[in-house]
Parts: C-alpha cells; sequence; structure tokens
C-alpha cells in the first residue's frame, strides 16, 4: 500500500488486482502520521466491487487517545472520531476514525509485482462482489516500476454477494 506522490491516490498492490483509489485526505494524514498511536483494523473492514470495477473500501483505525498528540487526537476528533466499545468487551472505550475510499479494480502488472518488495504484514481481506469478475472487462494496471518504491501486498478473497445484502464484510 503506498500513496503515489503524483496525484495522491491510494494503491493497493494484490497479488490478482491492483487497486487504486482516488486521493483522501484523512487517510494521507494518517500515513504522514504514522508515529501516532492508531491500528488500522483493515481485516474487519468492508470492501465491495461494482461489475463496473469501480472498488469501494470503508475501515476504520483505533486511537489510543492516551499516548496520541494532542494535535492528533483533535484532527481525528475534528475528523469524525467517535468513542465506542473495544472488540469483544463492553468494559474498555477506545477512539474510532472510519474511512470510506473509492477507486477502480485493474488487472495486475506483473512486471510491477515482480519489483515490489514484500514487506513483513500480509492482510487478508473479504471482497464482496455483485457478479463474479469479468477479466476482459478488467483494464490492465496503469501502475509502472518507477512509481512505487514500496508496498504491502494485500490477499483479497473474493465472495459472491448481491446488492440487496446492504452490508460489507
Amino acid at each position: 500500500m503506498t500513496i503515489n506522490p503524483k496525484d495522491k491516490s491510494f494503491v493497493v498492490v494484490g497479488e490478482k488486482y491492483h487497486y487504486i483509489f482516488k486521493p483522501n485526505k484523512k487517510f494521507e494524514y494518517l500515513l504522514q502520521n504514522l508515529n501516532e498511536a492508531y491500528t488500522f483494523e483493515i481485516e474487519d473492514g468492508g470492501y465491495y466491487i461494482n461489475d463496473d470495477n469501480t472498488v469501494f473500501a470503508m475501515f476504520s483505525i483505533s486511537i489510543d487517545e492516551r499516548k496520541v498528540s494532542k494535535e492528533f487526537l483533535d484532527w481525528a476528533k475534528n475528523n469524525g472520531a467517535f468513542t465506542t466499545f473495544a472488540k469483544g468487551t463492553f468494559k474498555e472505550k477506545i477512539l474510532v476514525l472510519q474511512i470510506s475510499m473509492q477507486g477502480k479494480l485493474y488487472l495486475p502488472n506483473k512486471e510491477f509485482n515482480k519489483s515490489v518488495p514484500k514487506l513483513d504484514k500480509e492482510y487478508k481481506i473479504k471482497v464482496r462482489v455483485e457478479e463474479v469478475i469479468k477479466k476482459e472487462t478488467v483494464m490492465l494496471s496503469p501502475l509502472q516500476i518507477a512509481l512505487i518504491p514500496t508496498a504491502i501486498f494485500v490477499t483479497a478473497v473474493m465472495v459472491g454477494t448481491s446488492i440487496s445484502e446492504g452490508h460489507f464484510k
């Protein structure tokens, strides 16, 4: 995962597909402040692919209010962060910020994938699709080898569903 320095789009390099999301100010701010005490909850997010290969992602970050800077805490609260109970408990409260992104799905550029170093963490996410992705309608990734110096690979698990389910997971 990385931000394209040219247009600030967010790029996810997967084994089967590349996902290029429109610029997102919240996400960009988070990546500029990796030293703050927050955790991406990517695997618990919702991911959806429309039949026109438009992709939607919704995930959250958990913020440790005791350890983040006042500036970061103010930014999070001004950008919609809210307090809720920690996962699996009704005792511990955490601050949560939701992130929603929209983009496009592309077939991978295999030469590009070979050039991107794999990092320590691999995320497994479930992606809901209305229909099976028709590879003939998916464009080849526009990513070039010089575009991204480092990335995290994401393994997307495709799960067939219908729009009527009305939820992410």
